[in-house]
């Protein structure tokens, strides 16, 4: 239940530190956050003046009178306010605050000292290496990896373990370049481990973008794949320097060879917009939908209900014409389709791949090694399953965990 406010005309409120977004939606609408909560209300134009009247001491009725609000209306809007943790007092009496603050790494540090990860100077640069990456790419196809180079070394125990290390210092790199830029556009970010289905992840956890323009936020989804592509494409250049200036690059090579083919799994795989990924939050942004994946669900499940109703009520219905829809469902449905056909071809030929090739390494190494009694070979290849086959780990201590 709603706790009652003891207010009245002359009260004067004392608000947490609150912030604006300066755009408007197609209903007037707009953003309020309160700081250190990250906690929110999407208010009118006249909602905003009233609460910036309150939040400059003018009590209830001046501020309902300067924002044309009744008294009635200014009473429900501090209601909602309230509920989400706004109010810090009235008339100099503390309010309970019951909500969660948040914990942003380096909350203290001005935006200045990030800004300039996203200046045309540092932008523009990368950009123009990936576009010579990309000339070089298709140039020279023999630079492409294979499933078979993640074997680089004779030794499967170490082929794991160095898969694992380059995997996770580029998920690192990624989740960074997502914190920095959030920071550089005025946003606030901490980055934590969790897990995602059996997948051990490190994420970024942002905060306030909602009062950001939208610019900004585009900014701060595309930061992890910028990344990663930059990284590829600067790979391609360091191959084809080398080979300009004719020296060996040696086992620096294979291991670059793992990381293209770790990046080109990241890539596809953030395309998988069903999933929820970064290019998930850069089309629900742009389409203006942040619940997207599921409203156009909902859509088509409705739409296609009722075709198939009028379709068996008379035949002669035609289909043509009626099955698109809404645009921006469309859209939506469309790059769901090629983002699962990307990562669906990227398990089959990669993945997989690499999966079934280390399962079997590293059996056919415990089998050499047991025939051999080899104590250690027997250990490393019992581990270097375990590091193939940690989903399943994962999984089972999930469900160990939920018990």
């Amino acid at each position: 239940m709603q706790k009652k406010l003891r207010v009245n005309p002359a009260s004067k409120i004392t608000f947490h530190k609150l912030r604006f977004s300066s755009e408007f939606d197609n209903n007037e609408k707009t953003t309020v956050i309160r700081w250190d909560t990250d906690t929110g209300l999407t208010i009118d134009k006249s909602e905003i003046e009233a609460l910036k009247f309150l939040d400059d001491g003018i009590n209830i009725s001046e501020s309902a009178r300067l924002s044309g609000k009744t008294s009635e209306q200014i009473y429900s809007l501090l209601k909602t306010a309230d509920s989400v943790g706004f109010i810090k007092a009235i008339d100099g009496n503390i309010n309970p605050d019951i909500t969660q603050k948040i914990h942003p790494w380096f909350g203290n540090v001005s935006k200045n000292y990030f800004s300039w990860l996203i200046s045309p100077l540092i932008v523009i640069p990368c950009l123009m290496i990936m576009l010579g990456g990309t000339v070089i790419m298709i140039l020279n196809p023999n630079y492409f990896p294979s499933p078979l180079d993640f074997f680089w070394s004779n030794n499967i125990f170490i082929n794991a373990v160095s898969v694992i290390i380059i995997n996770y210092i580029l998920i690192f790199t990624h989740e960074v370049a997502h914190f920095m830029t959030t920071k550089a556009v005025g946003g606030q970010a901490k980055m934590q481990i969790n897990h995602h289905l059996a997948d051990v992840v490190v994420e970024t956890e942002q905060y306030h973008l909602s009062i950001l323009p939208k610019s900004s936020r585009f900014i701060t989804y595309i930061s992890g794949i910028f990344i990663d592509c930059l990284i590829v494409f600067t790979i391609f250049w360091v191959y084809k320097i080398s080979e300009y200036f004719q020296f060996e690059l040696g086992v620096i090579k294979s291991l670059f060879q793992v990381v293209i083919l770790l990046q080109l799994i990241a890539i596809v795989w953030e395309f998988g917009t069903f999933l929820i990924t970064d290019v998930y939050y850069f089309i629900s942004e742009f389409l203006g939908d942040e619940d997207i994946n599921i409203d156009s669900k909902k859509y088509y499940f409705r739409r296609f209900s009722k075709l198939k109703s009028k379709l068996f009520r008379n035949p002669g219905f035609s289909l043509k014409g009626n099955i698109i829809g809404r645009a921006d469902y469309l859209i939506y449905f469309l790059a769901s389709i090629v983002g699962y056909l990307g990562k669906t071809m990227m398990f089959i030929f990669v993945s997989m791949s690499k999966h079934i090739l280390f399962t079997l390494g590293a059996m056919l190494y415990f089998y050499v090694s047991l025939t051999q009694k080899d104590t250690m070979g027997i250990l490393l290849s019992l581990i270097t399953f375990l590091l193939i086959n940690d989903r399943i780990i994962v999984l089972l201590f999930l469900r160990k965990k939920h018990e």
